[in-house]
């Protein structure tokens, strides 16, 4: 099915054509296991909106619930909700359980230390490190406690905690230099190098063992990546400490996803509240897609759309986005059916917008809430069936968009020039708006959509593995794909001498999937006919950054750091 989608920007082009907590569990492309697929149930067999229980109850609120067309509802940890289950069960009204692992140790607060990691350039141990058994052992009892509660009635799913993070959000934060999670990383470190002369050889460290491996602060590699050439950059040290930290925040909820399913075994487990993939949250969503079973993600830098295309048939997972209603019926109404046609399989709905939907100043529901009751079950009923059907298929055109989680991370280093020894403050509101490689991917998929065409996001795992040959594509865009490995460059020629077409953008393949500069520049220069002169930068010659974060209240066109963009 083909749907109209909206605005977008691009830039120049460039054309080519002819389980233990801490550990981890890698599969034979050094990602970690997929947990198994759980089929959504028959009560979730059409689009539906759950309503947080905020300013409301579900069960007080019914008869306005069926007034305005609303078939769920929340349940909140759940080990003393045996009215609510009961109730549900006895109405019909789906529900998935939220802070099912309670509160404070996926997602830190206040009260669990969450103030001591923000705004330092150190390495910081993590509060309730996610390498601790201790921790792994606490959080599981919750989800013991509420599961073993709320399986009893329908639920949909279950997501252990909201807006987690390894730190706060993406904001930056340097942990988790435990021990227990230090050592966990040289075990790691052991198994991605395999001998500690390669080791040495990528960071240009002279240790006698992995056992004297030490992770390092961005603030450590900070200041020999600010200018070209690149070929002498090496954010090794820094990036493989970044993506061992999003290994371990995938293992960790793989294992509790894992645990989940031996409680209810017929229900998905997951998370809300997810950010967009960036470098300090421990959001690579190459990794999240299997690590866990559901998702609600706000739909930042394209998430919707990387979550649609990860988890394509055969094993559609369900994912939703939330609902904060703008006042404006009619936009509500174009937010849950964009949604719908894009793969989502509901919406959370957060009932509050200059006062409660369902107490309205005084009142019942809410007038832009009454005036799209009709809209509300119509995107319920029949329509959404065979557009959620588990066996339907997405029906793209044969185009893959690259995603390489090393390159937001190298991207990340780029963008972070502009704040000098402020990085740490770059938070993540901030990364939301400013992120380069997030807003060079958004616009990639809407300048596609705005053609009229249909694409899949292929990760560099994928493509390393043949995905491009095997799901027949004819066309991969590199979308500023600064880091690719010798594996996915191999793997891109061979793709071309198929026949396939390969559009790229800018600073293709410049460093390895490590960070690591390329001596000769970019791993497929030869491929595009390039030949580099740094001698005079890069986009104005003046900086590598492309959005300025520094001017994060100004619009966009403004923020861009060069002169001409």
């Amino acid at each position: 099915m083909h749907f109209a989608r909206f605005v977008a920007v691009a830039a120049g082009l460039a054309m080519a054509s002819p389980v233990a907590a801490g550990q981890w569990t890698a599969g034979a492309d050094g990602m970690p296991e997929k947990v198994p697929f759980v089929r959504p149930k028959a009560e979730w067999d059409r689009f539906l909106i759950l309503v947080w229980q905020y300013k409301t109850s579900a069960m007080e609120d019914l008869a306005l619930y069926r007034e305005g067309g609303f078939r769920g509802f929340h349940i909140d940890r759940g080990a003393g909700a045996k009215d609510r289950v009961a109730f549900a069960a006895r109405e019909n009204m789906p529900y998935y359980v939220d802070h099912a692992a309670d509160k404070g140790y996926l997602h830190l607060t206040d009260r669990t230390g969450v103030g001591q990691v923000l705004r330092r350039k150190d390495l910081i141990a993590r509060p309730y490190s996610l390498a601790d058994p201790k921790t792994m052992d606490l959080v599981k009892g919750h989800l013991r406690r509420n599961v073993s509660v709320t399986k009893a009635g329908p639920v949909v799913a279950y997501a252990f905690d909201d807006e987690i993070s390894l730190g706060c959000f993406n904001s930056p934060a340097e942990v988790d230099a435990s021990p227990l999670s230090v050592a966990a990383y040289r075990k790691w470190l052991k198994n991605t190098y395999g001998s500690i002369g390669q080791l040495n050889a990528a960071w240009g460290t002279a240790y006698k063992d992995f056992a004297e491996a030490q992770p390092v602060s961005f603030e450590d590699v900070r200041g020999a990546h600010t200018r070209p050439p690149f070929a002498r950059w090496n954010l090794s040290r820094w990036m493989d400490w970044r993506t061992y930290m999003d290994t371990q925040f995938a293992d960790c909820l793989a294992e509790l996803a894992r645990y989940t399913n031996s409680l209810d075994p017929a229900t998905p487990a997951g998370f809300v509240g997810g950010q967009q993939p960036s470098v300090y949250g421990g959001h690579d969503y190459a990794r999240i897609a299997r690590a866990v079973q559901f998702i609600e993600a706000y739909d930042i830098g394209g998430t919707c759309e990387i979550l649609r295309s990860l988890w394509r048939w055969p094993e559609r997972r369900p994912y939703v986005q939330t609902w904060f209603s703008t006042g404006d019926a009619r936009r509500d109404a174009w937010f849950l059916w964009y949604y719908l046609v894009h793969g989502n399989r509901g919406v959370i709905a957060w009932p509050d917008r200059g006062g409660s939907w369902f107490h309205f100043k005084g009142g019942g529901l809410a007038p832009f809430i009454k005036e799209n009751a009709d809209t509300l079950r119509e995107v319920q009923g029949e329509v959404s069936r065979p557009i959620l059907d588990p066996d339907a298929r997405f029906d793209a055109d044969p185009i893959a968009v690259f995603y390489s989680h090393p390159s937001i991370q190298a991207s990340w280093a780029m963008d972070a020039v502009t704040h000098r020894g402020t990085w740490p403050n770059r938070s993540s509101s901030l990364d939301n708006t400013c992120q380069t490689l997030g807003r060079n991917r958004l616009a990639w998929f809407k300048i596609l959509e705005d053609c009229g065409y249909q694409y899949n996001v292929v990760t560099g795992e994928e493509v390393a593995a043949g995905v491009l040959g095997k799901e027949k594509y004819r066309v991969l865009i590199l979308n500023r794909a600064i880091c690719l490995s010798d594996a996915e460059a191999a793997a891109v020629r061979r793709f071309v001498e198929a026949g396939g077409t390969v559009i790229a953008d800018h600073l293709t393949g410049i460093l390895t999937e490590h960070g690591v500069g390329r001596p000769k520049g970019g791993a497929l220069d030869d491929l595009f006919g390039i030949t580099r002169d740094e001698s005079k930068g890069y986009l104005d010659g003046k900086s590598i950054t492309e959005i300025d974060g520094e001017k994060y209240n100004r619009p966009l066109l403004e923020r861009l750091a060069y002169q001409g963009a």
